[in-house]
């Protein structure tokens, strides 16, 4: 895209625990023929908005959840996770153990550790 309202400086990172990260900046105005555009699309990103991100020939879904206004560059600066972290974050603390789900292997202590893991108990 050689627009100058596209995404510039994109970083795509898969940590070594399988989440991933995409930061990338976008100006929030910018100039053309001689005048001050404002972006069109610095107002549609907002934090929780999910971001589609197509790289080698895989769509990817992230959430946004930082972002960050630099004033003297005129860009906005964005941190997104990766939507399956994100779901698994919100969801992860309820444990179901389950005999179908093959989830629940271990002695009476182990089990009861791993539940009450995390809580005041």
């Amino acid at each position: 895209m050689t627009s100058p309202a596209r995404v510039v400086n994109p970083v795509f990172k898969t940590n070594i625990n399988g989440t991933e990260i995409l930061t990338f900046d976008i100006y929030y105005q910018y100039e053309e023929n001689g005048e001050i555009i404002r972006n069109p699309l610095s107002n549609l990103i907002i934090d929780e908005r999910k971001i589609k991100l197509k790289y080698e020939n895989k769509w990817y879904d992230f959430i946004v959840k930082k972002d960050e206004e630099k004033g003297r560059e005129y860009k906005y600066s964005y941190t997104c996770t990766g939507l399956a972290a994100n779901e698994l974050g919100k969801t992860g603390f309820s444990i179901e153990l389950d005999t179908e789900l093959e989830n629940n292997i271990g002695t009476v202590q182990q089990l009861g550790e791993k539940i009450l893991e995390g809580s005041d108990w």
